[in-house]
């Protein structure tokens, strides 16, 4: 099983899954399509679903140059009372 956390390649790093940049765009359809196709999903029993990370492992096996783009601030946006929170903080 492939990592599920960035920070094995980059410590002191994370993503959040909305900093994600691909040159082109059907790099990572090509491997989010396989991970699918394959049923890829961790977690536990019963709650299992799809991981953005291992998208890295996949690209980096292939020869792929993933880097990390650091940002000053992040912003959790994964539940509504997040986005309430941003929406009220958040200055441009």
């Amino acid at each position: 099983m492939p990592s599920i956390t960035p920070p094995a390649y980059w410590p002191n790093t994370a993503s959040d899954g909305l900093t994600l940049y691909f040159s082109r765009g059907e790099i990572f359809v090509a491997e989010a399509e396989d991970m699918i196709a394959k049923n890829e999903m961790y977690g536990a029993e019963g709650k299992k679903e799809f991981y953005l990370a291992p998208v890295y492992d996949r690209l980096i096996k292939k020869g792929h140059r993933v880097e990390v783009a650091k940002i000053p601030q992040v912003w959790g946006l994964g539940t509504p009372k997040d986005v309430e929170y941003f929406e009220k903080n958040f200055q441009e």
